[in-house]
């Protein structure tokens, strides 16, 4: 199975991403995937405004793909 998930999340106002969740679902092990990395992922960089940290929702892409390995003889 490959294909590209967009996950939808809220970046708190301490920057840890928060309120995860997927679309165009691969299935749990790739939604569990996505849950994973993005909570252990090191702190973004709130939005600002005024000057002051503000909660921000963002959308990105993740691709699973699977690639070829050359083996060695």
């Amino acid at each position: 199975i490959q294909g590209v998930v967009s996950a939808v999340f809220t970046i708190n106002t301490s920057g840890k991403a928060e309120n995860i969740q997927d679309e165009n679902s691969l299935g749990t092990s790739f939604d569990d995937e996505v849950i994973r990395v993005l909570q252990n992922m090191p702190p973004w960089n709130p939005a600002t405004y005024n000057g002051r940290a503000m909660k921000s929702k963002i959308s990105i892409p993740l691709t699973f793909e699977l690639k070829k390995i050359d083996e060695k003889p």
